[in-house]
């Protein structure tokens, strides 16, 4: 399954194919081509002109589109295959209960207590001392920012996730979508380059992975536009978990 190009991607690509025309009018048959044909062949395109561009200093004008096509069709996300305790990124997302303290419900628990155990106890102290802090009430969608004391990443989101309820889905969609906002939120702050994220946050009893991989791209998406910056990278246990989220997150063709 492969995404449509969006008529913002379209755009972009179209500017940027006339600013290598303005550029060098040589380009000028390359270009008419590109516009006409397939969005696969306008990317193709793009990158001959550029490769073969001679080495000379490009107008403002020319960087601009550059920028903007690049910013319009590079991934919103990676998506990788691994064990995300062993990941030396800037912060993890870590899936939580409302205790903090350690993983209660099955359906998070393997994941949660990975990361607990290869934290070490420095985790397990830090998560109590914020619960106190909360006077031991912490809702659903909460997000709580913990050193990574022994794991290589440095940070860790806490998110207070929820598990998909048949009888009120549109009160649990709306939850996740709160979850992935205030991550957003609470990495937006903070200087950090990369932002893992397991995939399937809510656990194997939780969301399907379809579903939950559309949110997280709208939310992304949302964030984009109000200063998240940090590259985010969905992190999956299995080329089967991985599936979803690369269809959802996939480069742009026809």
């Amino acid at each position: 399954m492969t995404n449509s190009p969006t008529d913002a991607q379209l755009t972009a690509a179209r500017n940027f194919l006339h600013a290598l025309e303005a550029d060098d009018p040589r380009n000028a048959v390359v270009v008419s081509e590109g516009i006409d044909d397939s969005f696969q062949h306008t990317l193709s395109s793009i990158a001959a002109m550029v490769n073969m561009r001679d080495p000379r200093a490009a107008s403002q004008e020319l960087q601009k589109a550059q920028s903007a096509f690049l910013k319009a069709t590079t991934p919103a996300a990676t998506v990788v295959v691994g064990d995300i305790t062993e990941l030396p990124f800037s912060a993890m997302v870590v899936p939580a209960t409302q205790t903090l303290i350690g993983p209660t419900s099955p359906s998070i628990s393997d994941l949660a207590a990975r990361i607990h155990q290869r934290a070490g106890f420095g985790l397990r102290l830090e998560c109590a001392r914020l619960l106190k802090e909360s006077h031991e009430h912490i809702e659903v969608g909460s997000a709580y920012v913990t050193s990574g004391f022994l794991l290589p990443t440095p940070w860790i989101i806490h998110i207070v996730t929820p598990q998909l309820n048949l009888a009120a889905r549109g009160e649990s969609i709306e939850l996740l979508r709160q979850c992935f906002q205030n991550i957003f939120a609470t990495a937006a702050g903070r200087d950090w380059k990369e932002l893992t994220i397991p995939s399937q946050l809510t656990g194997p009893l939780g969301f399907p992975a379809g579903m939950e991989a559309q949110i997280l791209s709208e939310e992304l998406a949302a964030a984009r536009k109000t200063g998240f910056s940090a590259h985010v990278v969905i992190v999956c246990d299995s080329e089967t978990a991985a599936g979803a989220y690369r269809r959802t997150f996939a480069p742009v063709t026809d």
